[in-house]
Parts: structure tokens; C-alpha cells; sequence
């Protein structure tokens, strides 16, 4: 259980500390108990809950005295079994999730949009045979719901509205999920953290002073906090799968057309792909299967993965990246108990030297990223005659400038994240702030006056 949620739920650190003696096997390898053990309680350390945004205060105090919640130790599948015997009700555990978000996100911020009287309506009427059965989920703010608005976390369609559900979001609902709003984003998913002039930064559920990392942020601290056992993301280059790992629970990215169509023309982005964040392995296999393309070009549908696959995987382990990143002591542990805890399970792991060349993709992935802004140019030169989107509209003038600002390195800096690095980017990574680029003055000297520059 989440320390956030001690008022909702009991406590387990007990059984998680005396795990701890017994994580290794005879042979020296890690066993798969072990390394949830040891790796749960690095990510403990290592991310020390700080539970107010001011030192001092307590989860108590910051929640109030909350009713006990005994069902945050269920994932989505289990919940849905506790309709389907009808120990609980859709509309009961529509208000239960309320009730916790209504608690944490005024902590967390990690809501962009609430779309509860949609959800009441929808409980009672979702067929309790389908596979969640109507339990709720949260989605990310960066695809068409019908009539739920979209923002894309930018101010420029903060009244936008979508008529209809893409494909992906019909698997959603086909599926049996009732859809209770949108988490928030960074602006267009650009940037290290969720951070956003319109709704703010979210917060990691483990510690405050630190972010939920990259775009799906938003989605990984409801997960993380234990608001829901899951919620949608989605993955470009890495954004369920990096604040995944910043919030301790399971991210994934689906190879590109494998899933139903995420876009409202019918297509497929190039880059990033629809998946959930997850407490377990078996809520994110079972709703992978329901919005998978049965169709897709990739050939034979993937299907529902119940268990190990037999064929063994040559794994390259790398750890360290020159040019990226500095790798900490607390991430270097992880990754080493994960490459032991694969050669437990008869895979071969090698160390290599990361393969790839660090300029070069920065290069690419600023083109690439410049090329995605042509559409919000289009929108923005529309609007260009109102104040508040002339920095927007000078932004995307020279869209490749601005996106190698952003994206890539001139020489120890780092534009997009004002930070140095490396040594100054991890806290730029993690801590939740209003990034220099969102919404820039119009002079250096009003830059410093405001804390932008």
C-alpha cells in the first residue's frame, strides 16, 4: 500500500522489510521475489515520501481524516470480479474513486478535466460480463473522448471538445472501463516533466518536491498513489515507460500500428502508440488484448499474453549512456537486480556499450519533433492577432529552431530544460517547474524578473 493511502488502507512496509533478507538464490541470482523486494525497497530509499509541500505537515493533516478504503489493494480485474458477485456496485466504486481523487489531486494535480456526471450516468449500464466490468479508469489528456474536452495541456484549445471517440477509446469502453476524466500533460508532450502553464505541475505521489517525469506524468501519479489500479498513457519515446519507472508501478509501449487507431483521421501517429499504466502485469495484458488492431499490418494479433513465453532472449544490458545522461547509484542497483533477475529466469544478459550515437539523435529527434509542430503553427497563425498566443506565434516561426532549442545540446547546456548538464539536469528531470519555454517574455530582463531565464 502507498503511504499517501495509509488513511484509506493498512500498511505493508513490514512484509516488504522482511523480504529483504532473503532476496538473493544459492546460486546467487535473483530470485523474481527477491527482486520485487530489493527493488521496491530501493525505489523506497531513494524516493523518501515527503508528504506536504511545505516541511512539517502530515499525510493526516494534508488529507484530513478520510474513511477507511478497503479496496485499494485490488487491481482493475479484481475489482471487476467484486461486481460481477455483486460484493460491489458499478455506481459504489464510481463514488469510491471520486472520493480519492477528490482527496489527491488537490495534492498531486494530476486531473486536467472531470467527467464524473458522465461516469455516474454510465454506471448501472455497463455490461458486467464485459472484462473490467465497469470499473473506472482515467485518461490522458492528449486523445479525442467524445465530449470530454481535450487540451493537450495547452492554452491554445483549453474549450476544445471532441465529438466522438477515436477506435482506441471505443476499445476502452468496449472493454467494460467507465471513463471518469483526463490527467494532466506537459504542453503537447514536449518536455522532461508534467508541467504546464494551464494546469500546472504534477507531483510524484512517492516524494513532492519531485515530478512523475515525462508526458503520461499525469497518468503514472494516479496509478502511483493508488487513486486507481490503472490508467491510459501514451509512449512516443518513452512516456508511459519512463514515469513508470519514476513512480514504481508497470509502463509499457506496444510496437507502432499494433494497437486501435489513437488519431481521429483513422490513422496511426509515427511515433507514439496507446497502452495503460498499471499496477499489474495482468490488468495491462488483458486490456492490450481489447484494444489491440486484430487487423493490423504488423500480421497475427498478440492476442492475451497469460503467462512466460518458452523462448529464451539475449538482453543487452547498458549501464551507462556518455552524452545522454549521468546514471545513478539507485537506478545502476535496479537495473543490475532486473539483469539478475532475467538470468534467474534462463535468458542471456550481456553488457554493452550503449549503441547509440548521442548527437546524432538529438539531431534527428529535433527534425522529427519539428515536424509534428506544423499543425500547431496552422492553429496558431489563426490566432495570432490575440496578446496571449503572439509569443506562441513567434515560437513557431522558425519551427526547427525552436525545436533544436528545446531538444538538443548547445554545448553544456541544455535550452529547453535551462539546466546544466549533466549534473544539472537530473533535478531538472524530476522536480516539477514551469519550463522555460512554455511561454517566454519578450525580453532577457523581464526573463529574470519573472524566474524564466
Amino acid at each position: 500500500s502507498h503511504p499517501c493511502l495509509q488513511s484509506f488502507t493498512h500498511g505493508g512496509q513490514a512484509e516488504m522489510n522482511t523480504a529483504k533478507s532473503s532476496t538473493r538464490t544459492v546460486s546467487g541470482k535473483m530470485s523474481r521475489r527477491g527482486f520485487l523486494a530489493t527493488s521496491s525497497a530501493t525505489i523506497l530509499g531513494a524516493l523518501t515520501w515527503t508528504p506536504t509541500r511545505a516541511v512539517g505537515d502530515s499525510v493526516s493533516t494534508m488529507l484530513g481524516q478520510t474513511p477507511t478504503d478497503p479496496f485499494t489493494d485490488y487491481d482493475a480485474l479484481g475489482l471487476a470480479r467484486l461486481i460481477r458477485t455483486k460484493e460491489l456496485s458499478q455506481a459504489e466504486l464510481v463514488e469510491i474513486v471520486i472520493r480519492r481523487i477528490d482527496a489527491l489531486d488537490p495534492v498531486l494535480n494530476f486531473m486536467t478535466t472531470r467527467a464524473f456526471e458522465r461516469a455516474r450516468a454510465k454506471a448501472g449500464t455497463i455490461a458486467i460480463n464485459s472484462r473490467f466490468a465497469g470499473v473506472p479508469i482515467l485518461m490522458k489528456d492528449m486523445i479525442d473522448v467524445g465530449g470530454i474536452r481535450r487540451t493537450d495541456g495547452s492554452r491554445l484549445f483549453a474549450d476544445r471538445v471532441p465529438e466522438k471517440n477515436v477506435a482506441y477509446v471505443d476499445g476502452i469502453e468496449k472493454a467494460g472501463l467507465n471513463i471518469l476524466g483526463m490527467t494532466n500533460v506537459p504542453e503537447f508532450a514536449n518536455g522532461a516533466v508534467t508541467s504546464n502553464d494551464l494546469f500546472g505541475a504534477t507531483h510524484n505521489p512517492w516524494n513532492l518536491a519531485y515530478s512523475a517525469f515525462t508526458s503520461s506524468g499525469g497518468s503514472a501519479a494516479v496509478v502511483g498513489s493508488g487513486v486507481l489500479p490503472m490508467a491510459h498513457g501514451t509512449d512516443g519515446a518513452g512516456s508511459c515507460r519512463l514515469p513508470a519507472s519514476a513512480t514504481g508501478v508497470l509502463g509499457m509501449k506496444p510496437s507502432r500500428f499494433r494497437m486501435r487507431s489513437g488519431e481521429a483521421n483513422g490513422g496511426h501517429d509515427r511515433a507514439k502508440t496507446n497502452q495503460v499504466l498499471s499496477r499489474t502485469v495482468r490488468d495491462s495484458a488483458a486490456l492490450f488484448d481489447l484494444t489491440e488492431d486484430k487487423s493490423s499490418r504488423l500480421g497475427p494479433p498478440i492476442g492475451f499474453v497469460g503467462g512466460p513465453s518458452k523462448r529464451r532472449l539475449r538482453v543487452g544490458l547498458v549501464l551507462d549512456a556518455p552524452g545522454l545522461v549521468g546514471t545513478e547509484p539507485e537506478v545502476m542497483e535496479a537495473q543490475k537486480n532486473a539483469a539478475m533477475l532475467f538470468e534467474s529466469l534462463g535468458h542471456q544478459v550481456t553488457e554493452i556499450k550503449y549503441p547509440v550515437d548521442s548527437e546524432a539523435f538529438f539531431e534527428g529527434y529535433s527534425a522529427f519533433a519539428a515536424g509534428k509542430l506544423a499543425g500547431l503553427k496552422a492553429v496558431v497563425c489563426k490566432r495570432q492577432t490575440s496578446p496571449g498566443f503572439r509569443v506562441a506565434f513567434a515560437f513557431c516561426g522558425n519551427l526547427r529552431g525552436a525545436c533544436r532549442g528545446r531538444f538538443s545540446r548547445n554545448g553544456d547546456r541544455w535550452p529547453g530544460l535551462s539546466g546544466n548538464a549533466p549534473g544539472g539536469l537530473r533535478s531538472h528531470l524530476h522536480r516539477p517547474r514551469r519550463l522555460a519555454y512554455a511561454r517566454q517574455p519578450r525580453d532577457r530582463s523581464q526573463a529574470r524578473r519573472s524566474g524564466t531565464a
